[in-house]
């Protein structure tokens, strides 16, 4: 359930958070939330194809366009005139059309999440006996995302453990990973591995590097998988190597599916062991 939402100020010198409570507001509090709508799972646009002479047609992707959230906000007319007219004035503060606008949503069934958009239409109701405001938001990335990054960390090598991460979103998410090469050069493969179905369950995805790879012992091997932010990469102190060419063509863009994965990296041309991390935000269609 929606509790509270807060307009994250671009100037907080000027304007701080702003909180609105959803549930249970105080009388003081200068705009209720009345109505609010944009906030459920954003429609995706599938398209198809269809077969020469068959009935139907067969799928051939599919996409989730912007967001487009859309709040009534209450002027609390507890003060008179003058509590309106200080209302108004806030919320041109905070939502002044084609401003950029931060979002927190909230929730006692998960934790907070954020969303950046920029605003549309901002309609008040000015001759109203019971004035309202109405803002249009258009999000372009339409996805909520939690407010900080989690990070695990493991052991590379022959055959090392696997390690639980959990994805609490109900998206999948795709990582940033980190592999520290211990000081000692590598000649072979770099395999990462998630399981879903159990941690005795077939592998689900694998990214690999070609056995031939070379990798400095000063050197981290760095993979990015989030939409907008791919790499394969190999740093050494401010030098970076692009390792896109050492990508097997069989790997997969490794993402986290919604719920439990079992994690592990292999360096099966080396036994000594080579520490990693991963970090991934957790996102959200819809609350």
């Amino acid at each position: 359930m929606l509790e509270t939402v807060i307009f994250r100020s671009l100037k907080p010198d000027v304007y701080p958070d702003l909180t609105i409570s959803v549930v249970n507001p105080p009388t003081d509090q200068l705009l209720l939330l009345r109505n609010i709508t944009g906030i459920e799972p954003t429609p995706a646009n599938i398209n198809s194809k269809g077969y020469g002479v068959l009935d139907g047609e067969f799928f051939v992707n599919a996409r989730v366009g912007k967001r487009n959230i859309v709040a009534t906000f209450g002027l609390n007319t507890s003060g008179g005139i003058t509590s309106v007219s200080t209302a108004r004035t806030l919320i041109y503060g905070y939502m002044m059309t084609k401003g950029q606008v931060h979002l927190t949503f909230m929730s006692d069934d998960h934790v907070p999440v954020d969303i950046w958009g920029y605003v549309e239409t901002l309609t008040p109701t000015r001759f109203s006996d019971d004035p309202e405001m109405q803002v249009s938001i258009i999000c372009p990335k339409p996805y909520f995302l939690a407010p900080s990054r989690k990070e695990v960390a493991g052991d590379a090598g022959l055959d090392p453990d696997q390690t639980v991460i959990d994805n609490d979103g109900n998206l999948s998410t795709g990582i940033q990973f980190v592999l520290d090469m211990a000081e000692e050069d590598y000649v072979g493969s770099v395999i990462l591995e998630t399981r879903i179905a159990g941690p005795t369950g077939p592998v689900y995805q694998t990214f690999s590097l070609y056995e031939n790879t070379y990798l400095s012992g000063f050197s981290k091997f760095w993979l990015g998988t989030e939409q907008g932010n791919k790499y394969v990469e190999a740093h050494e102190g401010s030098d970076v190597v692009n390792m896109l060419g050492k990508m097997d063509p069989g790997s997969w863009w490794m993402f986290l599916v919604q719920g439990r994965n079992w994690f592990r990296v292999r360096t099966p041309e080396s036994d000594t062991p080579r520490g990693w991390t991963l970090s991934y935000v957790e996102q959200y269609g819809g609350i």
